[in-house]
């Protein structure tokens, strides 16, 4: 490939000295090799620094900062995805791991076609140490349907139609999943948006994959690679199977979640998915709160009997 384009991966990390050292060989060891490797390090205390040292030691591809104290999780995004020197950035989580031809097969898209701004592939969810009593059908079906989701998306050329699908698909909740499974060019980072934010903590902060998909999604023509998935490691530890399992902060993600459309009403950047709000838009977000405030009850009640019978 003839002078290909700088691919950034962006590392945010907290106390992920077990993982980080597999993530960043499944990184260095990528087909597409033209790439460099920034990680922004928030304030760990548990060898993570020593990790990533033992690695800038070894490939001159990889640099990183460390934060002198720890910031919310989108404020360490956004200090990673700033640092990004490349035309094309990818968020890495830093406890996955990554396909070797993950980044070769994801940029082709945005070399054939100028115009297309973002690639998107759906998730593989594999299951680490996770109680048996976990629907794994029903997970692995919510996860396809946020890809249907994606997909769907990047198939409508007109903004208003895109806006239209957002509205129903995240609007109220995050229905586009998380930022690693998208590649996309660095200048669809809403620089000037991070720059004028009031506070690290927009209100929007408990969702960071959310704040800036639903901008990139509304705001940028992509493309869903077919055939190509993002490994995502689901365990008992993770934020995610907490929200997922646990009552207590299953209902505190809910209570950050009625943020989202609050952000949708006042954020000024999205005034255009704002002006296709309908009356049935209204309602809709009414019935999905219905829906999840009767799950956490049922959750809750379960919980409780469970709990009773030990």
């Amino acid at each position: 490939m003839p002078n290909p384009p700088l691919v950034s991966i962006c590392v945010p990390v907290y106390n992920k000295a077990r993982h980080l050292g597999r993530t960043l060989e499944h990184i260095l060891d990528q087909s597409y090799t033209h790439l460099e490797v920034v990680i922004s390090d928030n304030g760990s205390n548990d060898g993570t620094a020593d990790v990533i040292a033992s690695f800038i030691a070894r490939d001159k591809r990889i640099r990183a900062v460390h934060l002198p104290q720890t910031v919310t999780i989108m404020e360490n995004w956004r200090i990673a995805m700033k640092l990004a020197a490349g035309d094309i950035c990818k968020v890495q989580s830093a406890d996955d791991p990554l396909a070797r031809d993950f980044i070769e097969h994801m940029v082709q898209p945005l070399l054939n076609d100028a115009t297309m701004d973002f690639s998107v592939c759906g998730d593989n969810v594999s299951f680490v140490d996770l109680p048996v009593n976990i629907d794994q059908a029903a997970v692995r079906q919510q996860y396809a349907q946020i890809d249907a989701n994606c997909r769907e998306l990047t198939r409508l050329a007109d903004k208003r139609d895109r806006a239209i699908k957002l509205l129903s698909h995240s609007a109220i909740q995050n229905g586009l999943g998380n930022i690693y499974k998208v590649l996309f060019r660095r200048s669809c980072l809403p620089l000037k948006r991070w720059a004028h934010l009031k506070s690290s903590a927009p209100p929007c902060e408990s969702f960071p994959d959310w704040d800036f998909l639903i901008r990139l999604f509304l705001n940028h023509r992509g493309f869903y690679v077919e055939n190509v998935r993002a490994q995502f490691e689901l365990s008992a530890a993770s934020p995610v199977f907490k929200a997922m399992s646990d009552p207590q902060t299953r209902l505190a993600a809910f209570v950050a979640g009625l943020l989202l459309p609050m952000t949708v009403v006042t954020d000024p950047e999205l005034r255009y998915l704002r002006e296709q709000l309908q009356p049935q838009h209204y309602e809709q977000f009414f019935q999905i709160l219905s829906q999840q405030i009767r799950g956490i009850i049922q959750q809750a009640q379960t919980a409780d009997a469970a709990a009773r019978k030990a």
